[in-house]
């Protein structure tokens, strides 16, 4: 289990913590990179539930309030956590990722392996990106349709009411 756990703990340390706080001078300051590198966990906690209480559905502070949970080893605590992630993006990698090293944590193998397949399913296949990207590239249109978010340009957006 360590071999594991030290591979998610580089994992989940490669990257910052995405949280801006307004200062009293009106600039905007980056929050949390500075305390997970000098491994001030708490801090970066108090933080971040600082920015989830004032936003409640924002699924990467809440993902981030799990990551530092699963370092500190608190795996049901920050479980919690990324079932809120679930209600606001079902399909959230991060979450999906942080719920299998949590329940890798506590030794439910079989919910590691569902979160483990969630994760598999929804990230995005490297070999399927260079298989499609000429198309994409030639054909607007279908790159568009590719996008989780998009619009038909083909189709008026107007306003609807019953009457029409």
């Amino acid at each position: 289990h360590q071999k594991w756990l030290d591979t998610a703990l580089d994992f989940a340390l490669a990257d910052d913590v995405v949280r801006w706080e307004l200062g009293p001078e009106g600039a905007w300051t980056r929050v949390g990179p500075e305390m997970f590198a000098d491994g001030d966990y708490q801090a970066a906690l108090a933080s971040l539930k600082v920015a989830a209480d004032k936003y409640p559905r924002d699924r990467v502070v809440l993902n981030q309030i799990a990551r530092i949970l699963f370092l500190e080893r608190q795996y049901a605590e920050a479980l919690t956590y990324l079932e809120r992630v679930a209600l606001v993006d079902p399909e959230d990698l991060q979450m999906h990722y942080t719920a299998m090293l949590c329940y890798r944590g506590l030794g439910k193998a079989d919910l590691a392996e569902r979160e483990e397949q969630l994760f598999t399913r929804f990230k995005a296949e490297e070999a399927a990106q260079a298989i499609t990207g000429t198309r994409r590239l030639l054909s607007p249109e279908d790159n568009n349709e590719r996008q989780q978010i998009h619009e038909h340009a083909s189709v008026p957006l107007g306003v609807q009411t019953a009457n029409n």
